[in-house]
């Protein structure tokens, strides 16, 4: 049984997606409309008499009047903030949270007694262990990762969509995300996720100043999701080597700061009747694209070897699930991991990895 903002948050997401696939055609058909019936040369009375005239008749129009009803009990204050927000409020004066970052945490380091232990003491002609499944796995990972790609969520509504966009990220070896969200630290969605934030390195902002700050320090280009006249298509944008794709609220887009602060704005052509995309797919066909593009430019670089040691450090332990023994089992492969397992790409569709 969802719970009830669950269940709220569903019905809610699920009909905006509707109503902007079909808003986006309205436009579409509208604007062709004004042109053939050549709008723009009627006087302004006209013009708005023409608009009231259109509101009248969506009131017998399905679902629409019901809206437009709504709208009018509200009146001219109706807030434009999710009413629905879960996860924590801002301390005061703070601007950037650091979530649970795992390069960024102290682990025990391989000379543990522990680790002497798994690795059967001082007698080196100890044979070595078979490594976990899921070690290989995650040392295949870490040969994808990259920092030379970050996504940029500003202001999203739906933690829906945040959480969706996040797994993508980890799907595609991207290792950082950057999150705008003025209300709080807004609470990640694990049954969207599938807990692919726990592989990320993940860090929130109050406002948009904060987020730009920190992306000029880290030398990255802005790349921003728009349809301003300025926006060229994903596949042109220029990229070099070090760049964070920002995509905007689902309502609103990408705020003031980000847009006037980006070094490109981009589009993802599209050719249907619909050139509608959910955020979460925009989000994840450009960084498909993006990545792509850097691979086959040689600008996609993997990690350091001292940021990959201290992930390594970091997963290992989260993948001993708070199990002491598994942990010791893992750290005895920290100096020397296994070799990565095989490409999935190469594979199909595997099931789980398991430890054996």
């Amino acid at each position: 049984m969802r719970t009830k903002w669950g269940r709220y948050r569903g019905y809610v997401d699920e009909i905006e997606e509707d109503l902007r696939s079909a808003g986006e055609h309205l436009a579409e058909i509208e604007a062709l409309a004004a042109q053939t019936w050549e709008r723009d040369t009627w006087r302004f009375r006209l013009r708005a008499t023409a608009a009231a005239d259109l509101v009248r008749r969506a009131l017998d129009i399905p679902f629409i009047g019901d809206l437009v009803r709504a709208a009018w009990r509200v009146g001219p204050e109706l807030s434009r903030e999710a009413p629905d927000f879960v996860g924590t409020p801002w301390s005061e004066g703070e601007r950037i949270h650091v979530h649970d970052q795992p390069s960024h945490a102290s682990t025990r380091a391989s000379t543990s007694p522990a680790y002497a232990q798994a690795r059967g003491g001082p007698d080196e002609t100890t044979a070595r262990p078979t490594a976990p499944a899921r070690l290989r796995a995650a040392e295949r990972a870490l040969a994808h990762r990259t920092r030379s790609i970050a996504i940029g969520l500003d202001d999203l509504v739906s933690p829906r969509n945040a959480s969706a966009i996040l797994r993508t990220a980890d799907a595609l070896g991207i290792q950082e995300g950057h999150v705008v969200q003025p209300t709080g630290q807004p609470k990640i969605e694990r049954t969207l996720t599938t807990r692919a934030e726990r592989w990320i390195d993940l860090t929130w902002y109050r406002d948009p100043d904060a987020f730009v700050e920190a992306m000029r320090r880290d030398g990255r280009r802005i790349l921003v999701a728009d349809l301003s006249p300025e926006a060229e298509s994903i596949d042109d944008v220029v990229l070099g080597d070090r760049v964070a794709i920002v995509v905007g609220s689902e309502q609103r887009g990408v705020s003031d700061p980000v847009r006037e602060a980006a070094d490109a704005h981009f589009y993802l052509p599209t050719v249907g009747f619909t050139s509608y995309l959910n955020v979460s797919v925009a989000a994840a066909l450009a960084c498909w694209t993006v990545d792509r593009r850097m691979r086959a430019e040689g600008t996609r670089h993997p990690l350091d070897e001292d940021d990959r040691r201290a992930l390594r450090r970091m997963w290992y332990e989260r993948l001993a699930r708070g199990r002491p023994a598994r942990a010791a089992r893992h750290r005895a492969f920290l100096d020397d991991p296994p070799e990565p397992a095989p490409d999935r790409r190469s594979q199909g569709a595997p099931g789980p990895v398991n430890d054996p």
